[in-house]
């Protein structure tokens, strides 16, 4: 009753407005959140080129990795070719797994991720990549005055990487409640050097996908694609 009395008053079936908006080729947010992060996302990864949805995580916590995984919807794990995983062996100690899903563990400081991040990054096999950070780890450049004492930390790494090889990335700053503001120049220096930042892993993946799949149906032409649920 209360929508109804408001914006709902002019407002029709749901299903068919939302059938008629994907034919003309808009994309569709089903929430408020989804609505500002999608608009973020495609803003700063304006003019990155999509050359498929073969995707890779980096991550320094098992658990945020497992966490992107299994929010891929439409995006596939891409597969490492043998120079990328010959490089990540020398860069990466012994017990760490080289695979597309790659745990660097907390002992991974600014330079492996920047290390890690290039190699797969000139990989051919690889189209986008989500990196996570679990901020909380000692040997890592994140807090606010880590940040402004560092100029070479994660963030900025990051942020030239991405623009050295121009392919989709989104990251995920995992914070634990109310410790978010400890970090604050983490996540503004990776949003205002283009990078999409969110605060889940499942958040930079939901809106990775979105993109890259909008982008790959436009290319192919593939309206039918589009108007299906994903």
């Amino acid at each position: 009753m209360a929508t109804e009395s408001h914006t709902a008053s002019i407002a029709g079936e749901y299903v068919v407005a939302k059938a008629a908006m994907k034919q003309a080729g808009l994309v569709v947010a089903d929430t408020m959140i989804d609505h500002t992060e999608f608009i973020k996302t495609f803003a700063l990864l304006n003019g990155f080129e999509v050359r498929g949805n073969r995707v890779a995580i980096i991550a320094n916590a098992g658990y945020e990795k497992t966490y992107g995984a299994d929010n891929l919807r439409s995006l596939q794990v891409a597969e490492f070719c043998k120079k990328t995983e010959e490089k990540l062996r020398k860069i990466l100690p012994p017990f760490v797994t080289v695979e597309p899903l790659l745990d660097l563990t907390p002992m991974a400081d600014d330079a492996m991720y920047e290390k890690c991040i290039d190699t797969i990054l000139a990989d051919e096999e690889v189209d986008a990549l989500m990196v996570s950070i679990v901020p909380h780890s000692a040997v890592i450049h994140t807090t606010d005055s880590e940040i402004a004492a560092n100029a070479k930390n994660v963030a900025a790494r990051i942020v030239e990487l991405v623009h050295k090889h121009k392919k989709p990335v989104a990251v995920s700053v995992c914070v634990s409640p109310g410790a978010d503001a400890v970090y604050n120049k983490l996540g503004q220096v990776l949003d205002q050097g283009g990078v999409p930042t969110f605060l889940t892993a499942n958040r930079a993946m939901l809106c990775l996908n979105e993109f890259i799949r909008y982008h790959m149906i436009r290319q192919n032409g593939e309206l039918r694609e589009w108007l299906k649920e994903d």
